[in-house]
């Protein structure tokens, strides 16, 4: 075989395996001696990762040319160590070999993943001694340099002087305002861009997620497909994905795969791990562990995530165990897969295990903790009661302790009720952030519970001293493809309201959500709709109560409320479901739905649950008297879901019958009132299972 015929092969190869083969076989037949052949090598050793035997390759070409050193350098920085790739481009300076743009945008890129203006800044220097400013890609890369260490002003001034710009020019500096965190102003170059490419959007797409402003996000994606000239890249699909796991929008998650479906797009291990996170973090971890089992190639991170997504639904054991797994399958753990591994611990209060893996983390693979990890131990001690032992570590840390680990400790404290301790840790916090305003509002109470009256009115005076206010809460319920924000203090809300309301929904009526799940008893069955088969209530806590039933409190006449028998061995009264649009006759998941005890009684005529306000108690509960069907405005009280919570189900009130009404949006629990059970409506759901009469 000659030189052209190794060089073929080099182009065809995809594995180290068969490229050692290769480079052995070069070596014997003395081809190895030939310099475009040695280059050849090496580039293909630097796009398969492997830095070893690249720069040993490297090392035994006799006269390196400028592309042998750019490919050196470029591996490098492909494998994430800018410095080394840096380094290396001081020496190739120091050869007669003159810099070419190539060269010069690498160490660029090294530069600005380092924040090294100073060499940047040389570089640009370089830049105008070779005449290269002319060339697109180079002036690229200053821009890019520039934004990454800070000098955006600057890096705007150089896209500025570009005379001819072409899509990814336009693309570096909206990345640059992105990196920025200049939202308004990337938004602003998106929309002046002549013409975009997908990598334009993805790059604003990807701004606001991570900027953690996922539905601004999800509008654009929504705008992207409606134009249809650019289809969405791998990358682009993750950014989404992360959007719905971040506000829970579980049936925007599942049109997104079935688009993918639908356009035969290569679902890669980077995606299933994305659709990993965004089913467990949405609520449905069996979806997130068919899709882990899916996997035909799993990395570390398909790992991770599955491990992450166990302890995020409190399967703390489950967790465990994956992660034997995964080390019997020869996958090297890293730093964030021993962060999901101690979450699950502390969640799953596993103390022993938990220290065990730190100390494993530090002595068996030489990984140093960051924040994150001692945080966990913080939380897993501090869960445990061993609030102490928590207290010791933060003060023994190498690195300083951050907010939210003295509010882990200050959590723990207050369920303890070591005020000492948590008024240390709020005090901690405040001096971290002197804006927080709920740390002010917990010290208040602090001291109001140990009668320090002094220095409850000196916390509230310094909180309206410095203008400090509670700042609302913010949430996200996405209802039939529509996605609702919420501030905390909202009581009603307008489903029509523009400014809170995205709608994605795709053009075509193949992407459509399939239908929800069907809602399952005790058995395994899918729950039946009509009054002819009747259903159980069961909670799911023993030593809760017992199942609904109607009665009478307060001296109420008809209708009666329902109320939760006092004792689990009562039965209660069987109920039916009856959807306001029935699918085969199947009760499903985040379905409006009547339901009513499924027979009368002397003191029962009407059935039908309904929520009705007591103004005696100023609480929302649950009574008899509600119309079965008819939905609309007069009848919006009447409609309740089934909703996932856990491995279990839970009660809401959200009904969306009616396109114009202004309705509350809360789970259902229990209502203590003068020793009776009444359903009502809560910010804590009532865990529920239903079992077949």
């Amino acid at each position: 075989m000659n030189n052209k015929s190794f060089r073929f092969l080099l182009d065809k190869c995809e594995s180290v395996e068969k490229l050692e083969q290769i480079h052995a076989h070069a070596i014997t037949i003395g081809l190895f001696t030939h310099q475009n052949f040695a280059c050849k090598l090496l580039d293909t050793y630097s796009k398969l990762g492997k830095p070893l035997q690249a720069h040993n390759v490297f090392n035994q070409i006799l006269s390196p040319d400028v592309v042998s050193w750019t490919c050196l350098i470029s591996l490098y920085l492909r494998i994430g160590r800018p410095r080394k790739a840096f380094s290396l481009f001081s020496h190739f300076v120091l050869t007669a070999l003159k810099p070419d743009g190539f060269s010069i945008v690498a160490a660029l890129s090294a530069c600005g993943r380092q924040r090294d203006l100073i060499s940047g800044k040389i570089l640009h220097g370089m830049v105008f001694r070779y005449q290269l400013g002319s060339d697109p890609i180079v002036g690229n890369a200053l821009i890019d340099m520039y934004s990454r260490t800070g000098q955006i002003e600057l890096a705007h001034s150089l896209f500025r002087a570009i005379v001819f710009k072409d899509v990814s020019s336009w693309t570096t500096m909206l990345n640059g305002f992105v990196m920025c965190n200049d939202f308004d102003s990337a938004r602003c170059m998106f929309d002046e861009m002549p013409k975009r490419n997908s990598i334009s959007w993805t790059a604003m797409i990807t701004g606001y997620v991570r900027g953690e402003t996922p539905i601004r996000g999800l509008q654009l994606f929504q705008k992207m497909r409606a134009e249809g000239e650019d289809h969405p890249t791998t990358i682009t699909i993750v950014s989404v994905l992360s959007a719905c796991a971040d506000i829970g929008a579980l049936g925007l998650g599942r049109s997104i795969q079935g688009y993918m479906n639908k356009t035969n797009q290569i679902m890669d291990v980077t995606v299933n791990n994305a659709l990993i996170d965004m089913y467990s973090k949405s609520g449905s971890l069996d979806f997130a562990i068919k899709i882990f089992g899916e996997i035909q190639r799993r990395d570390v991170f398909s790992w991770t995530t599955m491990i992450s997504a166990l302890a995020l639904h409190g399967k703390g054991s489950c967790a465990l165990d994956l992660f034997s797994n995964m080390l019997e399958s020869s996958e090297t753990p890293n730093e964030v897969t021993f962060l999901s591994v101690l979450s699950a611990c502390s969640h799953a209060g596993l103390v022993v295990e938990g220290q065990k893996l730190f100390n494993r983390m530090i002595q068996c693979y030489s990984l140093k903790p960051r924040i994150e990890h001692y945080g966990c131990m913080v939380d897993l001690l501090g869960r445990a009661g061993l609030l102490n032992e928590a207290v010791e570590l933060i003060e023994g840390m190498p690195i300083n302790p951050d907010a939210v680990m003295w509010r882990s400790l200050l959590s723990a404290c207050l369920r303890r009720g070591n005020l000492k301790l948590a008024e240390m840790a709020g005090k901690k916090i405040l001096e971290l952030e002197p804006d927080d305003d709920g740390v002010y509002i917990l010290l208040w109470n602090i001291y109001c519970s140990a009668s320090r009256w002094e220095d409850a009115l000196k916390t509230r005076k310094t909180m309206r001293d410095q203008k400090i206010k509670k700042k609302p809460g913010c949430s996200w319920v996405e209802l039939n493809g529509v996605v609702h924000e919420f501030l905390a203090e909202d009581t009603m809300h307008n489903v029509l309201t523009d400014t809170s309301i995205l709608l994605f929904a795709f053009t075509s009526s193949s992407l459509l959500c399939a239908a929800p799940d069907p809602v399952l008893d005790i058995a395994g069955k899918k729950l039946l709709t009509g009054t002819a088969v009747g259903y159980y209530i069961l909670p799911v806590i023993r030593g809760r109560g017992g199942r609904p039933t109607p009665a009478c409190s307060r001296n109420h006449s008809s209708p009666l409320d329902v109320v939760q028998e006092q004792h689990e061995v009562y039965n209660g009264l069987p109920l039916s479901f009856s959807p306001v649009n029935p699918n085969k006759g199947v009760v499903r998941l985040s379905t409006d739905l009547n339901i009513k005890f499924s027979s009368a009684t002397i003191c029962v005529q009407l059935t039908v649950w309904k929520l009705h306000l007591d103004e005696s108690i100023r609480q929302y509960i649950l009574t008899t008297g509600g119309v079965d069907g008819n939905p609309g405005r007069e009848t919006i009280s009447n409609w309740f879901k089934i909703e996932i919570y856990g491995d279990n189900y839970k009660l809401v009130f959200c009904p969306t019958v009616c396109n114009t009404c202004k309705v509350l949006f809360r789970d259902i629990d229990i209502f203590i009132d003068n020793g009776m059970r009444r359903l009502a409506l809560s910010d804590e759901p009532f865990s529920i299972m239903f079992k077949k009469t």
